[in-house]
């Protein structure tokens, strides 16, 4: 849980595609009196109006489709000086591989980085377990700004603009380098039970 004192103003939702029984979510608290937030993806408002909330109030907005990349950011003219936190996730959802198709569900749940904390260098590691050997990881990338090129052990594999998203097109096994020519955030995915070769665990996202 990030202090009050990391928190930012600008942020944009990670999640992942929802089984049928499950919805993909965005929640938001604020840490001040009467602080308004936009939800907009694609440039456009999901909530009329924004939302306003008070300390301990929490807003929770549903979605059937996939929200990674989803915006949200203070009101400029109400509440420029105040910074509230986002969590973001899925209720439920299953994470296959190309080669396997599984059945093992489980929910996401991960509290948004601010923009002000992104980089653009990280390294990644597959999540493995015991002496198994994993089907590796999913890896999003979500951008901040028009034309952020992505790069895999320095190799391009793509330019991304605001609010849009990069995902490999397999789980990556090996440990390697994620580089972008912008600021980003990065989430990776753990694969369903059936399909991760490591004999138990769930969906999940880091």
């Amino acid at each position: 849980i990030l202090p009050k004192e990391a928190l930012g103003q600008r942020y944009f939702s990670m999640n992942y595609p929802s089984a049928s029984e499950g919805a993909n979510y965005i929640a938001i608290m604020v840490t001040e009196p009467q602080t308004k937030v936009f939800i907009r993806r694609n440039g456009a408002d999901l909530v009329t109006n924004g939302v306003t909330l008070n300390p301990g109030d929490v807003y929770q907005y549903l979605s059937l489709q996939d929200l990674t990349g989803t915006e949200v950011v203070i009101d400029s003219l109400g509440a420029s000086c105040k910074s509230f936190a986002v969590f973001t996730g899925s209720s439920n959802s299953v994470i296959n591989t190309p080669q396997c198709v599984g059945n093992s569900l489980d929910p996401l749940y991960q509290q948004a980085y601010p923009i002000e904390s992104w980089g653009t260098t990280f390294g990644f590691i597959p999540l493995t377990g015991g002496n198994s050997s994993s089907a590796g990881n999913y890896v999003r990338v979500v951008a901040a700004e028009d034309g952020t090129e992505v790069r895999i052990n320095r190799v391009s594999v793509g330019t991304i603009n605001s609010g849009g998203f990069y995902e490999t097109p397999e789980p990556l096994t090996e440990a390697g380098l994620i580089s972008t020519s912008k600021p980003v955030t990065v989430a990776q995915y753990t694969i369903t039970q059936n399909c991760s070769n490591l004999g138990t665990g769930d969906p999940d996202m880091v």
